[in-house]
């Protein structure tokens, strides 16, 4: 269905264990390619020695709204740019302030020279408002899905929802599917949320001059999307 026709780019930030099994199909599939982003060095480093695709490709960096080098507190395979005292007393030895550089994806795709529709999957551990505030250009011109991890109870700047929802709102996407995870003692405190652009005339004329307009409605159908594909046509 997709091989000849569609070249979507997936931009993965948090890929620990590698890009989002949801989008597999879509890599193996047609020719498609991702970048994977993820502040642990050491899982880097996996990721890269086990990837046998060509069209896969690791990085070692912080996704954030400025171009620097920030505070970055790991434990395993997993950590945050915000000190935790409950996991530090934990984890003990294994937690660990590192120093990384941070980068924004408007410059990433910039630099890249990326041309295709973006897939934008998000799951960094409360720096997501920091990433979408570093993607501006790249949400309004070229990303057409979100896939976004987001908490119902965080303080704003971090993943709240709430704050999601609204620069989301802001940048002319929809909420399509929300995949919540409950817990027997705090009830309903996260989930996923999924985003794709409105078919409003101003946007599918843009995708229609870039050539793009098949490759999003070959991406609605790869979502099971079918009936919002038909809408964009």
């Amino acid at each position: 269905m997709f091989k000849g026709n569609t070249k979507i780019c997936i931009l993965d930030a948090g890929c620990a264990g590698g890009i989002d099994p949801f989008f597999n199909d879509l890599i193996i599939n047609s020719d498609s390619y991702a970048y994977g982003f993820d502040a642990n060095l050491e899982e880097i480093n996996k990721l890269i020695n086990t990837n046998k695709n060509p069209n896969i490709n690791y990085y070692n960096f912080l996704i954030s709204n400025k171009i620097d080098k920030e505070k970055f507190y790991k434990h395993e395979t997993v950590g945050s740019i915000f000190e935790n005292e409950l996991k530090k007393k934990s984890y003990k030895n294994k937690y660990k302030e590192i120093l990384i550089d941070s980068i924004t994806l408007d410059n990433f795709v910039i630099n890249k020279n990326i041309k295709d529709i973006i897939i934008l999957k998000v799951d960094i551990e409360g720096s997501e408002v920091n990433l979408l505030d570093g993607a501006v250009k790249i949400l309004e011109d070229l990303v057409v899905c979100v896939k976004i991890e987001f908490n119902l109870h965080s303080p704003v700047r971090t993943n709240n929802f709430s704050e999601i929802h609204k620069k989301m709102i802001d940048n002319n996407f929809q909420l399509m599917n929300i995949c919540l995870d409950e817990g027997n003692i705090f009830g309903i405190h996260s989930g996923d949320a999924l985003y794709l652009k409105k078919p409003t005339k101003l946007i599918l004329n843009n995708l229609y001059k870039k050539d793009k307009l098949l490759n999003y409605i070959n991406l609605l159908l790869f979502l099971n999307k079918r009936e919002f594909a038909y809408l964009v046509l």
